[in-house]
């Protein structure tokens, strides 16, 4: 006791209660694992979105195709979009049952005898953020990529072949597709001081080209599904040009981070429903706030978006594909949650599945 002890109890003790309450005990124990606890789930939230920023240039080193993400759009994933929902994870309220959860306390094994102890980065961590969040995340970016190509005329197969065909006879600007021609209204095939060029994916200088009349002797070309679109920086038709490539770039930007709010809603309990612990705290709501604000400024503020490598999406590609993912994740914790909850309360059917290490959690 602080207070009432005497000084020889206070020297010898490891722990002082400033007030001679030891319920201050339990305060201290929860506010500890809360804290602790916190900072896992901000862990977790940031290692999660590095396999969606992995995945896209591992598919441009195997399958050639142009990169689904952007350099410079990983960047502000990095930097900008995730670190504010990351922070507001350390003022979310301890669970109701933080001091009392298996998770926390030091079990002694039967085997070893020896304490087992729960780390803030475990394998159950990396599985659960890397191969179960982190996958997710990069399907919902990949089928917005593959999406938004293919409605503006590249079909999946083309962009294989494109991969492995990147050089073709540069036209005229002048040049426009016509379907009858030969080379398919190219001017310069045949031209002998007009050799094979690398289209260029990766800036602007050849946005306003027909890709169409570039690679006339490729075939697999789709019908545009929104002809009248036009890009906010090129001021050309965003069809069968490489600025079709910048808007499924920041498709799959924008599909992510949709499945990261979904992550961030489920993420803020360990076992409890999201509508069972509730909505206790704002600060995860000025986290979505802020991430949503930057996407939507890096897409629409002039000087971003071409720094940035934002653009003026389609109303159906502008969150749109990230959607069903969004559900998945939700629906996916739910179910994760409530079979935790049954096991934990029926300790013999736990024994008999052996699946201790999902009463834990999965991280």
């Amino acid at each position: 006791m602080g207070i009432s002890g005497s000084d020889a109890a206070k020297e010898a003790a490891e722990i002082l209660l400033l007030d001679d309450n030891f319920y201050s005990i339990v305060s201290g124990i929860e506010e500890g694992r809360k804290f602790y606890n916190n900072i896992k789930k901000s862990l977790i939230y940031i290692l999660s979105v590095n396999i969606s920023q992995l995945l896209p240039f591992i598919a441009l080193i195997i399958f050639q195709i142009p990169v689904p993400l952007s350099p410079v759009l990983m960047m502000v994933m990095c930097l900008l979009t995730e670190i504010f929902p990351a922070l507001s994870l350390i003022y979310e309220n301890p669970e109701d049952d933080i001091v009392k959860s298996e998770n926390n306390n030091i079990n002694m094994r039967k085997k070893h005898k020896k304490p087992h102890r729960d780390h803030i980065i475990a394998w159950s961590t990396i599985l659960f953020a890397y191969f179960q969040m982190g996958i997710i995340q990069a399907m919902a970016g990949f089928f917005a990529y593959f999406t938004v190509m293919n409605d503006y005329g590249f079909s999946p197969n083309l962009l294989w072949k494109l991969g492995f065909y990147d050089e073709g006879i540069k036209p005229d600007e002048d040049d426009f597709y016509i379907e009858e021609h030969m080379y398919k209204g190219n001017s310069n095939v045949g031209n002998e001081d007009n050799g094979l060029e690398k289209v260029d994916w990766f800036s602007t200088s050849h946005g306003a080209y027909d890709l169409r009349v570039w690679f006339w002797n490729l075939d697999g070309w789709n019908e545009c599904m929104y002809p009248e679109d036009k890009s906010n920086i090129t001021g050309k038709h965003v069809c069968y040009t490489t600025e079709a490539l910048k808007y499924a770039q920041f498709a799959y930007f924008l599909a992510v981070i949709a499945v990261q709010c979904a992550h961030l809603l489920t993420i803020r309990s360990r076992k409890q429903s999201i509508w069972n612990y509730g909505f206790r705290k704002c600060y995860f709501v000025l986290g979505v706030i802020a991430q949503i604000s930057i996407a939507v400024a890096i897409g629409f503020i002039p000087g971003l978006d071409l720094s940035l490598g934002g653009r003026n999406l389609h109303f159906l590609h502008f969150f749109v594909p990230g959607l069903p993912f969004f559900i998945i994740v939700l629906v996916y914790d739910e179910i994760k949650k409530m079979f935790s909850r049954y096991l934990e309360k029926n300790k013999l059917m736990s024994r008999k599945l052996k699946a201790r290490w999902f009463v834990k959690g999965f991280y």
